[in-house]
């Protein structure tokens, strides 16, 4: 499936299963996680695609917190 035009599409591959993607255009913010697994690898794991629009406030606010978490998180190795 192709990104609408005009709107720009930045993917972070978490594994070979999963993944999240950011769309962004001048109006909207959509956060899309997927998680892809076939059945024939496991047939009870789920799969899914789920997309929220974020607010340009509460796409700060989420920034920031994966920012505090990750460092936290690094500041202990």
């Amino acid at each position: 499936m192709a990104t609408p035009k005009g709107t720009r599409c930045v993917s972070f591959k978490l594994s070979n299963s999963e993944g999240v993607w950011v769309y962004s255009n001048s109006d909207a913010i959509h956060l899309q996680v997927r998680k892809g697994v076939p059945t024939e690898q496991d047939v009870a794991s789920p799969s899914f695609k789920v997309a929220v629009k974020l607010e340009a406030p509460d796409a700060l606010k989420l920034a920031g917190e994966l920012l505090t978490a990750a460092g936290i998180i690094l500041a202990k190795r």
